[in-house]
């Protein structure tokens, strides 16, 4: 009988996950198959930001973006964002969707086009999570 275990090897029990779940969709025509995007701001030798994210179905999800203090408001964040979606585009994706939080300045966001398209409230508590897409046009 199986039993449900905490696992230590996270990529690797991920990565079967995720199989297990290609082979479930495939009966209905659609295959899971992420494609990552890692993009990397570097200072020297130093990973002073980047991107993670990946393409599926015709779509972009950006999982996490992040620049260091010093380097922000400087327009590297938006940088990242772009470079993503240019690959998106060329993987032949139709748009681009993300999710953040209200303390993590849903605006940015917006102002690169994006739209909201839901939110969950109190998560964490006093805060909510927003989920926004842009359709490439």
């Amino acid at each position: 009988m199986p039993e449900i275990l905490v696992s230590d090897s996270h990529a690797e029990v991920r990565e079967q996950i995720s199989r297990l779940l290609s082979q479930a969709t495939e009966a209905s025509g659609q295959t899971f198959s992420p494609r990552a995007i890692t993009l990397a701001l570097m200072d020297s030798d130093r990973v002073v930001g980047g991107l993670s994210g990946t393409t599926n179905w015709e779509w972009l999800y950006i999982e996490t973006l992040a620049v260091a203090p010093e380097f922000q408001k400087q327009g590297f964040a938006k940088q990242l964002v772009m470079k993503a979606e240019e690959i998106a585009r060329e993987r032949g994706c139709c748009g681009s969707w993300v999710d953040t939080f209200t303390f993590q300045v849903p605006t940015f966001y917006l102002a690169l086009g994006y739209e909201k398209f839901g939110e969950l409230p109190n998560y964490p508590k006093g805060h909510s999570r927003i989920f926004l897409r842009k359709l490439f046009i």
